[in-house]
């Protein structure tokens, strides 16, 4: 029986201090490490800080099921937004309604786990995080990144080895 092909997706959510610009960046590669798609998308809202976190989740999530992908494991550098996501009830407020989402998308997954990570685990999608801060739209690389992208994909796998 073959083994099951597990896609890692790292995500982060960047803000800017006193500014309603929000950034999500999202990497997804293969079990050899290979960029499978990147994307960033900027999100205008006075959000806190985990809530940022949270829509980066359910963004990386929802890039996922877009490609077809079906054995997921997700890291965030966001330990609080990874516990809510991963492991509790969903409430009424609007972090419970983010969870919900967010555990309604896992579900349609034939597996997902989510693990919290520190941010020297996370720097590629850190780094797209950020640089959202700096553009008006979303942008997805699929296989091939820019050069700093590239770079930074590659230092991150020789870092986490």
């Amino acid at each position: 029986m073959p083994l099951t092909q597990f896609f890692k997706i790292n995500v982060d959510g960047a803000l800017k201090t006193n500014d309603s610009m929000r950034g999500l960046g999202v990497v997804i590669r293969d079990d050899c490490e290979e960029l499978i798609a990147a994307t960033t998308k900027p999100v205008c809202g006075m959000f806190t800080p985990n809530i940022t976190e949270l829509f980066a989740i359910r963004f990386g999530l929802q890039l996922a099921m877009d490609l077809g992908l079906q054995h997921i494991y997700l890291e965030s550098d966001a330990q609080a937004a990874i516990q809510m996501a991963f492991q509790c009830d969903a409430d009424l407020s609007y972090d419970g309604i983010l969870v919900n989402e967010i555990q309604v998308l896992a579900n349609s997954f034939h597996s997902c786990f989510g693990k919290f990570r520190p941010r020297t685990c996370n720097h590629v999608a850190h780094s797209l995080a950020c640089f959202t801060l700096s553009i008006l739209d979303l942008i997805v690389w699929l296989e091939d990144g820019l050069e700093w992208l590239s770079l930074i994909v590659t230092d991150d796998v020789i870092l986490t080895s």
